[in-house]
């Protein structure tokens, strides 16, 4: 029982920190400049809203960070909870020609 007890958060740890390096690989990977690009690719004049997201980087960390402990601490029964914490985060983030998105949903919908 005691070594249950250690290996455990162990685990989590390991797991959180997998999750921050690729975050973090993933975003070093991009490349300043490629987002407008994507936006100015369709031929938009500038009178016409334009979509992006504007969350930042150090925020979806955190936010990862947050959702994967309460997971772990939960041994996985709030796990849809948490998965709606990050969706709501990344759609709230989010405008499309000039309308912020908004995400309703919450843990208790996913179960059917």
């Amino acid at each position: 029982m005691g070594v249950a007890m250690l290996i455990f958060p162990l685990i989590c740890l390991i797991a959180v920190i997998a999750v921050v390096l690729i975050v973090v690989l993933a975003v070093s990977g991009r490349k300043n400049g490629d987002d407008d690009a994507v936006l100015n690719y369709s031929g938009l004049t500038d009178d016409v809203p334009k979509s992006y997201f504007d969350g930042s980087t150090l925020g979806y960390i955190g936010w990862k960070i947050l959702t994967s402990l309460i997971t772990c601490i939960t041994f996985g029964i709030a796990y849809p909870w948490a998965m709606c914490m990050m969706q709501r985060r990344e759609t709230n983030h989010t405008v499309i020609n000039g309308r912020r998105l908004k995400f309703t949903g919450h843990g208790a919908q996913l179960f059917g």
